[in-house]
């Protein structure tokens, strides 16, 4: 008897659990974020009052803004938001459309959150146990100059930053039908994704193979590969889903791209060929 009251108890507070995982997990994030911004604010705006001192020009404010402290402090500030605003959607979103919009099994509830979760583990493990890259071949391969690991990290951290960015756009347009898991809630067909129907794995495609630069190494490569992969498939199982519960979602994947924009070409100056 005892027994079956526990398994009763367990099973009501069940949902309450799961709907909270969420906002603890992105509230750690943001909390350890601000610590970082915190810690590197003096240092940042020490270094830019040092360099526009020397140089007041438009030529002087675009060196700083290309300095690495810079710039991943910019990209922190990105990031942060992001996060605040993942927490944002999931408090507003709307309920999944009937019973059968809701994720059910291991594929629609546990699948997207290990895609979820691959690559931000894998940036914290590099952060803080970094694999000696001095055995590394991608190492011996790639990195020959000091020239070469400032352009890589350079350009790790502005494809990171752009990547993040445009998380924050396709998020916000998102916003109410945002959804960790595979759920079905009402199609959005505004903003990017007037043109694609995934921006947002796009983006995060985007802001993955940034850290990945950044962390250059054969294992980050390897998960990129692997996240990518299991992205697409995230993506399929979606649209899967959508496709079996709104009949409209058909004609909205008809005119969109999967992960790039359909482009129409006209011939001449007739109508278009596929009008007809």
């Amino acid at each position: 008897m005892h027994y079956s009251s526990m398994a009763l108890f367990l099973k009501r507070i069940y949902p309450l659990i799961e709907s909270l995982i969420p906002f603890l997990f992105f509230g750690s994030l943001i909390s350890f974020k601000i610590y970082y911004f915190a810690k590197e604010f003096d240092t940042v705006i020490t270094i830019i009052q040092i360099m526009f001192s020397i140089d007041h020009s438009a030529r002087g404010l675009n060196i700083i803004l290309l300095r690495p402290e810079v710039l991943n402090f910019l990209y922190a500030i990105v990031v942060i938001i992001f996060d605040a605003v993942i927490i944002f959607s999931y408090v507003i979103r709307l309920k999944p459309t009937g019973k059968g919009g809701r994720a059910q099994g291991f594929w629609e509830r546990w699948y997207p959150i290990i895609t979820i979760l691959l690559p931000i583990v894998t940036s914290f493990t590099m952060l803080y146990y970094p694999l000696p890259r001095i055995n590394d071949p991608l190492f011996h391969l790639i990195f020959q100059s000091q020239n070469l690991i400032y352009f890589l990290i350079m350009a790790g951290l502005f494809i990171s930053f752009l990547g993040c960015f445009v998380s924050i756009i396709a998020l916000w347009k998102l916003k109410r039908s945002f959804s960790l898991m595979v759920e079905v809630r009402q199609i959005v067909t505004t903003g990017l994704y007037k043109y694609v129907r995934h921006p947002l794995y796009v983006a995060e495609l985007i802001h993955a193979l940034g850290n990945t630069l950044l962390f250059l190494n054969s294992l980050t490569v390897s998960v990129y590969i692997l996240f990518f992969t299991m992205e697409m498939i995230r993506a399929k199982l979606e649209e899967r889903k959508f496709l079996q519960l709104i009949p409209e979602y058909a004609a909205y994947k008809a005119r969109t791209g999967f992960l790039f924009p359909k482009f129409r070409f006209h011939y001449g100056f007739g109508s278009d060929p596929y009008d007809a």
